[in-house]
């Protein structure tokens, strides 16, 4: 039986104009899934989808407007690492797409958390964070079992269906001060 975690998850919440991507979706609702705690969203748009994510199950909204500079997959993973220092969390969950991948990667670098990406599957069972990945089509998978330090996982497309949650939370943004790194400040 899968049981759920009791940490928050930080969930970068990715928006095309300003509307979550249909991953970021897909990842707000697979953590609210996931945990008993907060689901904590980071949104880097000017104009957050509250309304997607109170629905999705976020229970808490960090904001950083970082205008256009946001795009920059280097200004996003330092963003991330600002989120992470707001808080203790049990695991980071992104989109696995090319820039998903860029942010996990350097966020991972700065923070020394293991990486997944291209997660087909999210679980917490026994205690224990176990990650799906699939190769070669889906003819090949493997289960990865995750413990320690605050994870990074970049989901897969198609990880779970996004549905809303019974009792949504009215959202309200938090600021997040983001401390640029000099290679995000050369952007």
């Amino acid at each position: 039986m899968t049981q759920q975690m009791s940490a928050p998850i930080l969930v970068l919440a990715d928006q095309a104009g300003d509307h979550l991507t249909p991953l970021a979706r897909q990842a707000v609702t697979l953590a609210a899934s996931l945990t008993s705690a907060d689901v904590v969203a980071l949104s880097l748009a000017a104009t957050p989808d509250v309304a997607a994510l109170s629905e999705l199950g976020a229970t808490q909204l960090l904001h950083a407007d970082l205008s256009d500079a946001a795009r920059s997959s280097v200004v996003a993973s330092d963003a991330l690492v600002s989120a992470l220092a707001s808080g203790s969390f049990g695991l980071v969950l992104l989109c696995s797409d090319y820039r998903g991948r860029e942010i996990a990667g350097r966020v991972g670098a700065l923070t020394e958390a293991g990486v997944v990406s291209g997660a087909s599957s999210v679980g917490f069972d026994g205690g224990v964070l176990q990650i799906g990945k699939t190769a070669l089509g889906g003819s090949w998978s493997m289960r990865i079992v995750l413990e320690g330090q605050t994870p990074i996982v970049g989901i897969a497309s198609g990880v779970i269906d996004e549905a809303p949650v019974a009792s949504p939370v009215a959202l309200s943004p938090q600021a997040l001060a983001v401390e640029l790194s000099p290679e995000a400040s050369a952007i």
